[in-house]
């Protein structure tokens, strides 16, 4: 049976990756976009919990906590109010920033590692890796941590490639340059919240201890998610949740493994 499951999600997952390269070619790329982002989301609901080989989407604890990260930027449209947020609930996040935003917007990526936040690699320039030859991929990941690095003087050994899109030939660069893939449990963005209230109502729902939830702060019009999040941080506090960062997060599932504790 869990082969079945196996073969059905790959059907799915090359399915989602072939409607994705063509998006450079349409006119609705956007649209399209989007689409494709909540197929593979909802795709992730019926994907294990647990870590598959250093590719993690949440690791399910008894503690009520979850993981916010923070895809595509820094975005001076958008970080900077992320920022004073995170700030003003006293969170630390997991941003997964664009090399070449960093390089474009060094201030916002040196903030981000001053107020404490741990920063992943999210590649030079948001390409379809499936798409790329292994020496694209090993240079997409080699120029992000570069620019990360130069920029702020923290190193990285998270990834996530754009659009969780990822085949064996991205596993075995980024394992090769010593990455944990991290994807997420679920995204704040989804085609079927239109108001940053649903946004935050759905979002909420899903959210499991151990979750890892996906925001965004770049690329696209991201203010219905800036929206949007402060609303979730105040229903999760009020259901007894508190944020860590991804490391933090794996830590403590490291540590219950090695206690024999039930995570």
């Amino acid at each position: 049976m869990a082969a079945g499951i196996s073969k059905n999600i790959m059907v799915a997952v090359i399915t989602l990756a072939l409607a994705l390269m063509t998006l450079g070619q349409s006119s609705q790329a956007g649209v399209l976009g989007d689409l494709a982002a909540d197929l593979e989301n909802d795709l992730l609901r019926v994907l294990p919990r647990a870590s598959d080989q250093g590719v993690f989407r949440s690791t399910p604890l008894s503690q009520k906590v979850v993981a916010i990260t923070i895809d595509d930027g820094p975005d001076p449209r958008f970080t900077p109010k992320v920022l004073d947020l995170l700030k003003r609930e006293r969170i630390k996040a997991t941003f997964f920033l664009v090399g070449k935003n960093v390089t474009q917007y060094p201030e916002l990526a040196k903030r981000e590692a001053r107020e404490g936040h741990v920063l992943g690699n999210h590649t030079w320039d948001h390409p379809v890796l499936p798409q790329e030859n292994e020496a694209e991929v090993l240079e997409q990941l080699e120029k992000c941590r570069s620019a990360i690095r130069n920029t702020t003087g923290q190193d990285t050994h998270l990834f996530r490639p754009p659009k969780g899109l990822w085949n064996g030939q991205v596993f075995d660069a980024a394992k090769r340059l010593g990455y944990k893939i991290i994807l997420w449990s679920e995204t704040l963005e989804h085609q079927s919240a239109v108001t940053p209230e649903s946004m935050a109502k759905r979002v909420v729902s899903l959210v499991r201890p151990g979750d890892i939830m996906l925001c965004h702060d770049g690329r696209l019009d991201r203010t219905k998610s800036v929206a949007a999040l402060p609303l979730v941080i105040t229903q999760l506090k009020a259901e007894g949740y508190r944020f860590v960062t991804v490391p933090e997060l794996l830590a403590m599932a490291e540590l219950a493994k090695s206690q024999g504790h039930p995570r």
